[in-house]
């Protein structure tokens, strides 16, 4: 760390305890890593996309068809 780092962490440690245990709490750190997953995956999957959403319609397309051949004769 920084001297500079340190000495503001030691004077705001000690002039407020409560920033001070908020400072040292270390217990986000797992779900900071978890978002940092969920972006990779979602950035390697970003490509896709476009695919699922067109393999998406022609289903949404296809049953459409179906059902105004069913409903009208």
């Amino acid at each position: 760390m920084f001297p500079f780092a340190r000495t503001a962490f030691t004077y705001l440690t000690t002039v407020s305890p409560r920033l001070g245990r908020f400072l040292g709490d270390r217990k986000g750190t797992p779900s900071i890593e978890t978002v940092a997953i969920i972006a990779f995956i979602a950035l390697a999957l970003f490509p896709y996309l476009r695919d699922i959403g067109g393999a998406i319609g022609n289903v949404f397309t296809s049953l459409s068809n179906n059902l105004n051949s069913q409903v009208r004769p």
